[in-house]
């Protein structure tokens, strides 16, 4: 399994990159384990960031898309249902911005 994907300006990772490398595609580690709010390194300019791995509440979920953010973390803690706001299943339509949750 590749540990990113790349289509048109999204990237889909689990948790995130590490910004300071040179080739932050190549560091597997931090793709697995580290999670940042924005990226500066030149090679994510432009792009949108879609990452889990961390489980928020749907509505800051939301809020994270509706403000335009470079990173979106969609991990809604559906296994947390538990947790108040989480336990939900998020996905989003890249192209209408339409989030959908179960």
């Amino acid at each position: 399994m590749e540990y990113y994907y790349s289509y048109r300006d999204y990237l889909f990772v689990h948790a995130g990159f590490d910004d300071q490398s040179t080739n932050p595609l190549n560091e597997k580690h931090q793709m697995l384990w580290t999670r940042k709010g924005n990226y500066t390194n030149p090679i994510f300019q432009g792009k949108t960031i879609i990452h889990g791995h961390t489980p928020i509440t749907f509505n800051t979920c939301k809020w994270t898309i509706e403000k335009g953010a470079q990173v979106i973390n969609l991990d809604t803690g559906c296994v947390y249902k538990d947790r108040p706001g989480c336990g939900k299943l998020t996905a989003l339509d890249i192209f209408s911005k339409i989030i959908y949750t179960v």
